[in-house]
């Protein structure tokens, strides 16, 4: 859904409230952006699409 919604141009950035941990692999969806540790292990994720 992420995908459809970026190559769409829905999404201009998207924030995600992970808790605690995400694993994964795979092809690379966001480039490095602001990453905020909040309390009781919380993390704000926020990213913008990779350009191309």
């Amino acid at each position: 859904m992420v995908r459809s919604l970026l190559a769409a141009d829905l999404v201009d950035e998207p924030q995600l409230l992970v808790h605690p941990v995400v694993w994964g692999r795979g092809k690379k969806v966001f480039d490095d952006q602001n990453h905020a540790a909040l309390e009781k292990g919380v993390a704000l994720l926020r990213y913008q699409p990779k350009k191309g």
